[in-house]
């Protein structure tokens, strides 16, 4: 049916209000039974963009639609656990997987080959995807993709702490082998109460205080005393949630 551009407008905005949310171009050309060229002839190239625009609304990107950060990180999980491998750009593209490469970077802002840390960042407090992790960790090491600054060697077990310094509000966070051994040296600092306030267990203690100090960096004191945080009682509570573990005392 021919109609004019103020027509249109207000078919778009109905079906939005029936929908509950943007329609696709698909859903309003079919539903509203608007065709494409009677449309062109109002809103000329790049009809449907133009359309919403008008409409008062943002168009959707291309191979992006409607998708959250989430499930870009979703499912690209889902690929690895079946490869139990990292996919190379040609494995991604080989098997035709959705989202493309070229919208991961436009999403989420990094290369491919940073995928993997990227994935840790966004899995490690997500127990459904340890083992994804676990291959993306694996990766990782064997490709030096870890930043260098750790100061315990990779794979092996051990632990991850949180502890309370003598003045009110100090904490730091660290790696060891032996939470025993470490709490004997730091005591001789003369800054520590020789007690965790709690330690994770893990098989990758590198990988673990890699992920709390990113996640705390606002928290950081200067470079120099880089390992100390200035916690909030909520702080602490989310270290010692992250896994259900009995604290461990020095």
């Amino acid at each position: 049916m021919e109609c004019t551009k103020e027509q249109i407008i207000s078919e778009y905005k109905k079906l939005k209000l029936k929908l509950s949310r943007a329609p696709t171009s698909k859903e309003f050309y079919t539903k509203t039974g608007i065709k494409l060229y009677h449309a062109q002839k109002s809103f000329g190239s790049n009809t449907y963009t133009k359309i919403q625009q008008e409409a008062g609304d943002k168009p959707r990107k291309f191979a992006i639609e409607g998708r959250s950060k989430n499930e870009f990180f979703q499912a690209y999980g889902k690929v690895v656990r079946e490869l139990k491998e990292i996919p190379t750009q040609a494995d991604w593209k080989y098997r035709k997987e959705k989202p493309v490469v070229g919208s991961y970077r436009k999403v989420l802002g990094i290369k491919w080959g940073q995928m993997p840390l990227a994935f840790i960042d966004w899995a490690i407090d997500k127990p459904d995807w340890e083992d994804v992790v676990d291959i993306c960790t694996n990766h990782c090491k064997n490709k030096n993709l870890f930043p260098e600054n750790t100061k315990v060697s990779t794979g092996s077990y051990g632990y991850v702490y949180l502890m309370k310094a003598n003045k009110k509000g100090w904490y730091k966070i660290g790696q060891t082998g032996s939470t025993g051994r470490r709490a004997s040296q730091l005591s001789a600092l003369d800054l520590y109460d020789r007690n965790y306030e709690h330690v994770l267990e893990t098989t990758d203690p590198f990988g673990l205080e890699n992920y709390w100090h990113r996640r705390f960096e606002a928290k950081k004191f200067s470079k120099n005393k880089k390992d100390f945080f200035e916690f909030t009682q909520d702080d602490i509570k989310a270290f010692k949630e992250f896994y259900v573990k009995k604290a461990v005392k020095g």
